[in-house]
């Protein structure tokens, strides 16, 4: 009896010590418990119906992510996952700010748990595990996947990855790789793939663990067929969804994501690293031809990725595993130049998984000095402590930029006042509000900043209109309405341009331009209602009742059928 008490100790000893770095990660985001929905939470949890409802199940899982929004919406996302964790999310909580913010936090001392026990196997020291978990607890990059409700995905895609290795791994080595802890750690890397799709990075990452551990050719062979029917799945279940691969519809060529990589990079680790200047936001330098930094750059990284190699095929094979966690999750990232804007390309969040990577090598970092004699302990016990303080008053600091929209955008400005992107966004906020002036202040600014930008262009336009002010609207929206960079917005601005050219008096040109928006999209919403107030105006009665009425019938707008009744009514006497 004696016996098997004391070896319940070391278990016991483990858990406990497991259960405090988790309670370190909730203490730690305890301030963003009073923040508010900000960004892409309005759209994507506030006045999105599909995440309220589980009669909309069935259609999380055959739509994009951003279904709710319309057609119109770029088509880059899959994750029905993701929207069945938040409407699982807003069956328990609804929609308070502070319930939504509990369960991002949630997921993250989970997160931290599965940290410390996938280290715990891997170094088999329950000291270098503390120290890596207590790493990830704290680290400040992880703010803006913890303290914003919307990137939560990346939370949970991490915990779903790290649950697949851990299953794939097994407590000891000398465990056999049986066909159940397979298609446990399969099936887990496939919820992974449907919470995001960066997941596919964690495929080369399981194939290296399965060859470290020792296993025979044939079982590598039998470990990669699992995961790459997975992987097969998955894509095909997407391709039925979407449609398409979803980066068709771009912000930069490929030649521009490309030659761009290396900095972008050399950009994530560096933040990694040294987790300062943090924000929601970041300006990067795109590149389309070959220069001299672009050759160091890319230099300086093949270098380090080879005496990387170097270490672990000499002195550890962690050495590689942890690289590998960090530099493979971030190779998907990289398309983010492709579909997205400049200043809103790179972000902290896609360093969540990546950060797994560096706890576990500051694991083994204290596990080999942990060898030492006693006075490197004590050094490095001081300097990791100090190091660990110092990154949880950086992430309780950094969480103040997450309280309100005012505050995100606020800080991205003051870090870089020449993103573009962020200015109009922030413009974009104080529209919404009824804020008119301090909104055309900020579309303003970006247009001086990029005058030949279309976005900054349109943003100023739609401010414009907004605020009435149509005459000066007017050759803006027309400049840019065959932008090729605006593709995926020219019918809205079509529409627009129309409405301007009606509020003018300019009911010809205003026809013209509609009728351009009826060949692209017949079904367009407001289209044909806003040709009926064309015509209508132009005393053509019969072809305006007939046009609110085919708008009802497109989009099912009830004002517009009251207006197709009102004409037949009013044209009912002279009959």
């Amino acid at each position: 009896m004696s016996s098997h008490f004391g070896s319940l100790k070391p278990d016991l000893r483990r858990n406990a010590t497991g259960w405090a770095v988790c309670a370190i990660a909730c203490v730690i985001y305890i301030p963003s418990l009073f923040s508010e929905f900000i960004r892409d939470d309005h759209f994507q949890i506030v006045n999105n119906p599909q995440i309220q409802s589980w009669d909309y199940l069935p259609r999380l899982f055959s739509t994009p992510l951003w279904s709710q929004l319309g057609a119109e919406q770029a088509v880059h996302f899959y994750r029905p996952l993701f929207s069945t964790w938040m409407l699982v999310v807003n069956t328990i909580g609804g929609l308070s700010p502070a319930w939504w913010h509990f369960s991002s936090i949630f997921l993250h001392a989970v997160t931290t748990l599965a940290v410390y026990k996938l280290c715990d196997n891997l170094l088999q020291n329950r000291v270098a595990a503390l120290f890596a978990a207590s790493l990830f607890a704290v680290h400040p990059i992880h703010v803006d996947a913890v303290s914003w409700v919307s990137a939560s995905n990346e939370v949970l895609f991490t915990l779903l990855a790290l649950g697949a290795i851990i299953v794939l791994l097994a407590p000891d080595a000398s465990v056999p790789l049986t066909p159940f802890r397979l298609a446990a750690s399969a099936a887990l890397y496939g919820a992974a793939l449907l919470t995001k799709e960066t997941a596919v990075a964690l495929l080369p990452v399981l194939l290296l663990i399965v060859l470290l551990r020792g296993a025979e050719r044939r079982k590598v062979v039998r470990t990669a067929y699992w995961y790459g029917f997975v992987t097969l799945g998955y894509f095909a279940i997407r391709w039925w969804a979407l449609g398409k691969i979803g980066t068709e519809e771009s912000k930069h060529s490929w030649r521009e994501v490309l030659l761009s990589s290396p900095s972008v990079l050399a950009f994530y680790l560096r933040k990694l690293v040294f987790p300062l200047h943090l924000s929601g936001f970041y300006v990067n330098p795109i590149t389309s031809s070959l220069t001299i930094r672009l050759w160091f750059t890319a230099g300086g990284l093949l270098i380090a990725a080879a005496l990387l190699t170097w270490v672990a095929l000499h002195y550890s094979h962690l050495v590689g595993l942890g690289a590998s966690i960090i530099i493979f999750p971030l190779l998907p990232a990289l398309l983010g130049i492709r579909i997205y804007p400049q200043g809103d390309m790179t972000h902290d969040r896609y360093l969540y998984l990546p950060s797994v990577g560096l706890c576990l090598l500051f694991g083994m970092l204290a596990q080999w000095l942990w060898t030492y004699p006693k006075p490197v302990k004590v050094i490095f016990l001081t300097a990791s402590a100090a190091l660990l303080v110092v990154f949880a008053i950086l992430t309780i600091r950094q969480q103040r930029f997450y309280k309100s929209d005012e505050a995100f955008y606020q800080r991205a400005i003051d870090l870089d006042p020449t993103n573009v992107y962020v200015i109009d966004s922030f413009g974009a906020i104080h529209l919404e509000s009824g804020e008119w002036d301090r909104a055309m202040k900020e579309f303003k600014r970006a247009f001086q900043l990029a005058p030949n930008d279309p976005n900054a262009i349109y943003n100023l336009a739609h401010g414009l209109f907004e605020t009435h002010q149509y005459a000066e609207a007017e050759p803006l929206l027309r400049q840019v309405s065959g932008s090729p960079e605006l593709e995926s917005k020219r019918k809205a601005i079509l529409l627009t341009l129309a409405d301007t050219k009606v509020s003018l008096g300019n009911l010809s040109g205003a026809d013209g331009v509609l009728q351009e928006l009826n060949q692209l999209d017949p079904k367009f919403p407001a289209l044909h209602r806003t040709l009926g107030i064309v015509f209508q105006r132009e005393g053509r009665i019969n072809e305006a009742q007939a046009e609110y009425h085919k708008e009802f019938q497109v989009s099912g707008d009830m004002q517009a059928e009251q207006q197709a009744i009102a004409l037949k009514q009013a044209l009912s006497p002279s009959r």
